[in-house]
């Protein structure tokens, strides 16, 4: 939810949420066409096997780097979003994002 903007993330849990309740209507109509049990194994947890390219194609958390203190790995994966969205941002920019997120992250800690 941390990569949903704050005005958005009413509708992206909404959708998580959808999500689950498509997936168990999914599960028995699945279900339903294939009869045995292993037959319908195989088929739902074939198009999982695709989440195996995760790894590489998805990187890890900013706010997860910064809290690991692996500032360096945030900024370039600041600066790959900033690429593959096609926005021209500054290196100072992305400093001075993840010099805001550490400061919050500190005032977090001493507020606990």
């Amino acid at each position: 939810m941390e990569i949903v903007a704050p005005s958005n993330r009413v509708q992206a849990a909404t959708a998580i949420s959808l999500s689950y309740t498509l997936g168990e209507a999914l599960l028995g109509v699945v279900q339903y066409l294939t009869y045995d049990w292993r037959t319908t194994i195989r088929v739902l947890y074939t198009p999982c096997i695709t989440f195996i390219s995760y790894y590489w194609l998805m990187s890890e958390s900013v706010r997860w780097l910064l809290a690991k203190n692996r500032p360096e790995d945030a900024f370039a994966v600041l600066k790959r979003i900033a690429k593959v969205n096609g926005r021209n941002v500054s290196d100072e920019m992305i400093k001075n994002v993840i010099c805001f997120e550490i400061r919050n992250a500190s005032k977090v800690i001493q507020n606990s």
